[in-house]
């Protein structure tokens, strides 16, 4: 099997199995990886780049919220072309939000933007990881793009043990991450 066929069962396997979890523990895995985010978080200089987490991805929003709480300033991306992302700060997700592409939460695109360059951490989102680094996403690149945009910022992989394989069937313009954070573990 080729490495593009490979990427597309790992893709289709890994969504697969993330749908399998019950809400209610994907809510409390979440919970469990907001407190391992905490002090990998903590002390990190610069803006944070979250996500919105769409369907049954891993929901984010209690760490944006301590992050906010702590008037530290948030970024996170809106969709501005294919492929393309934009990204806006925000200081109030139930405010500064509204339905965007996909049907995914982003910034009002009134909202002050920010330059890649300037992000200290990002938390990523993606349908597959492994405990290497490697990602893969939805198959639009947005991130693929972006991550080499922000400079010297920490990647962090964010997803549930169910999600992560041996090693991911990467391309070489797939950008990996520093870390990844599930319910389980950080692996780095």
């Amino acid at each position: 099997m080729d490495a593009g066929q490979q990427k597309i069962e790992q893709r289709l396997a890994a969504k697969e199995r993330r749908a399998a979890v019950p809400g209610d523990v994907r809510a409390r895995a979440a919970a469990r990886i907001g407190e391992r985010l905490d002090p990998l978080l903590g002390a990190r200089p610069g803006p944070l780049l979250g996500y919105a987490a769409t369907g049954d991805e891993v929901s984010v929003d209690a760490a944006l919220r301590g992050w906010l709480a702590a008037a530290r300033p948030l970024a996170l991306p809106r969709v501005v072309g294919p492929g393309d992302l934009q990204l806006h700060l925000v200081t109030d997700l139930d405010v500064d939000l509204v339905a965007g592409a996909y049907g995914i939460r982003e910034p009002r695109d009134v909202l002050p933007t920010l330059d890649p360059q300037d992000v200290g951490t990002v938390l990523v989102p993606g349908v597959c990881f492994d405990r290497h680094g490697g990602r893969i996403g939805y198959g639009g690149g947005f991130y693929d793009r972006l991550l080499p945009r922000t400079g010297a910022a920490v990647r962090i992989g964010i997803c549930l043990e169910v999600q992560l394989v041996d090693r991911v069937a990467a391309d070489p313009h797939d950008a990996p991450v520093d870390a990844v954070v599930t319910e389980g573990d950080v692996y780095r």
